[in-house]
């Protein structure tokens, strides 16, 4: 019986995209352990693979927030100054460029990253439709950019490569199964 960390640890590396093969060297366990536990552990495997994917999209907006907050600090230090100079002395240009440099590049940094409805373990074509359309209708209304929408879609795409892996995996196990039946069958005919 193996233990609760290679179970364990055999989770996370599914879920960060590992191959039975890769699995079975690491842990020291044999392929069909991994397929059977790939099959019991389908659900925990999911459910880590969406929080790792959250994760990231945490991580980002973080970074997000961190370079608009420093791009704010400097906008509001340059408008203290444009407010307390005299203009007769700098040409007004020259700061007034500055002040609108630094607005358009807090503008282009600024991504509405929208939580994404997509589940991993309960996708259906539906839920990517309805992603998808949303994301399309926020790029025709200008609420996102298009390379909003191209972030926001490779996150969608990351996730239906995680269920429609799943579902292979699924199938190949099913296969894999009928197969071997089949061969006891054989073997138990020949007996006969």
């Amino acid at each position: 019986m193996r233990s609760e960390a290679d179970r364990l640890k055999f989770i996370e590396l599914r879920a960060s995209g590992k191959s039975y093969e890769s699995i079975s060297k690491d842990i020291g366990i044999c392929k069909s352990t991994c397929s059977e536990w790939g099959q019991q552990l389908k659900k925990e495997i999911g459910a880590l693979k969406t929080d790792m994917i959250e994760e990231v999209q945490h991580s980002y907006r973080l970074n997000k927030v961190a370079r608009l907050e420093d791009l704010g600090t400097i906008r509001r230090k340059l408008k203290t100054e444009i407010d307390n100079i005299d203009f007769s002395s700098v040409p007004p240009e020259k700061l007034l460029d500055l002040y609108l440099k630094y607005n358009q590049i807090i503008k282009d940094e600024y991504i509405n990253i929208r939580p994404i409805k997509v589940n991993a373990t309960n996708l259906t074509a539906i839920d990517i439709f309805n992603e998808i359309s949303e994301i399309q209708n926020s790029v025709y209304s200008g609420e996102i950019s298009i390379d909003e929408a191209i972030k926001e879609s490779t996150i969608i795409a990351s996730k239906l490569k995680t269920f429609e892996t799943t579902i292979m995996e699924d199938r190949i196990i099913v296969l894999e199964n009928a197969k071997k039946n089949e061969a006891n069958n054989d073997d138990s005919d020949d007996d006969i």
